[in-house]
């Protein structure tokens, strides 16, 4: 009897972290190219922009290559990232990176956009 929980509970889990990465995947990427979208087409009036619309692009790697192998790992109920050493090194730089970059170029925005509008920076 509580061996049929447990493995309830772990099919469960399977299908909220397999369905759920999906559906985050999906929505996020959608999300990141309207952004995108909007950036671009406004890029020339507000220099910081660029910086923003680089973002949304590694914001969409990084969903990109987090989610794509949690969806891949979970379907075939095996862990390639894991089992394979030069997949894994590759998977964990890769979302390191990304992760990295995305936040810089939120920083390098706030940073630019500052400097464009603060009175004591232009003196």
């Amino acid at each position: 009897m509580q061996q049929n929980k447990i493995e309830t509970l772990k099919f469960a889990t399977n299908q909220l972290w397999l369905y759920g990465s999906f559906l985050l995947l999906i929505f996020g990427l959608i999300d990141n190219s309207i952004n995108a979208l909007m950036f671009s087409t406004k890029l020339k009036a507000n220099p910081c922009l660029f910086y923003l619309l680089a973002g949304d692009i590694t914001n969409s790697f990084t969903l990109l290559t987090n989610l794509v192998s949690i969806i891949f790992d979970v379907s075939h109920n095996r862990y390639f990232s894991r089992s394979k050493l030069i997949l894994c090194k590759i998977s964990t730089y890769l979302q390191t990176v990304f992760t990295t970059v995305s936040i810089l170029m939120l920083c390098l925005a706030s940073a630019d956009h500052y400097c464009s509008t603060s009175r004591d920076v232009r003196r």
